[in-house]
């Protein structure tokens, strides 16, 4: 199987190179990512300036390119441009916090699969819970069997990504739970950094708590929480189903999916 990889925390960093090794057992890698780092950056896309590239060395990928943009600008240049009709699966990851509720509007990483949906080639998210001790390496190895699992299955029904957290390094994981996207979040609050200026122009900083409070472990974030590996399916299409019937063949070809994945439930 042949996997491009990205990451929203940078081409170099610890968790893009720990999960190249562990994708690196499973088929060949190639690598597309951000040059900086990249958190927060949603599903954006750089359309006011041209995006620059540059030949890069991962270890354990065929190929690399560092990319001066954003985490979408990565997968889209690969997978329209750089490396067409090649890659069987997008991974994006693994990020350094977790990805749940709706952090997955603000998530670089989650922008990274979600364009690799956009364009037609299943995709999956990978994130780490907040940790005393980053261990990629150990991350790596607890999202292997996701990975093999989901790559089993692939391609996804069109529109379909996974998006996967894993919990921190001094967590041993209690399993592999299928969750539902919850609505936790951060209570977020701004200060103000320093004075006012002669201006009259504030400057401020964004700090915040993270509040689970999805109502059981089904839910994303309580799942994570509670010390699960969550497995959320997630769609582009955004539409609320309580106001329409789904498309034809969508909840059909999801289901027929889900079933294979039973044991995650």
């Amino acid at each position: 199987m042949n996997f491009l990889l990205s990451c929203d925390d940078g081409l170099r960093a610890e968790g893009t190179r720990a999960l190249a090794a562990e994708l690196a057992r499973m088929g060949e890698v190639r690598a597309c990512a951000p040059e900086h780092h990249c958190s927060g950056a949603g599903h954006a896309v750089t359309l006011n300036a041209p995006v620059c590239t540059r030949p890069a060395d991962l270890a354990h990928c065929e190929r690399a390119v560092a990319v001066e943009g954003s985490p979408a600008d990565a997968v889209k240049l690969a997978l329209a441009q750089l490396w067409p009709d090649w890659a069987d699966l997008v991974v994006s990851g693994i990020n350094r916090g977790p990805n749940v509720g709706v952090n997955v509007f603000y998530s670089g990483t989650v922008g990274a699969a979600a364009e690799g949906a956009v364009l037609g080639v299943s995709a999956v998210a990978l994130s780490m819970d907040i940790s005393e001790r980053f261990d990629f390496e150990l991350a790596a190895g607890h999202a292997r069997p996701v990975l093999e699992r989901l790559a089993q299955v692939a391609p996804f029904p069109p529109g379909t990504l996974f998006n996967v957290n894993l919990p921190a390094a001094e967590v041993n994981p209690r399993g592999i739970r299928l969750t539902r996207h919850g609505r936790s979040g951060f209570r977020e609050y701004y200060r103000p950094r320093g004075e006012p200026d002669a201006s009259g122009a504030c400057y401020w900083e964004v700090q915040g708590d993270f509040r689970v409070h999805d109502p059981d472990e089904g839910y994303d974030a309580a799942a994570l929480a509670g010390g699960w590996i969550s497995v959320t399916p997630m769609f582009l299409d955004l539409t609320a189903d309580s106001y329409r019937e789904p498309p034809e063949g969508r909840t059909e070809g999801l289901e027929a999916l889900l079933e294979k994945l039973v044991d995650w439930r």
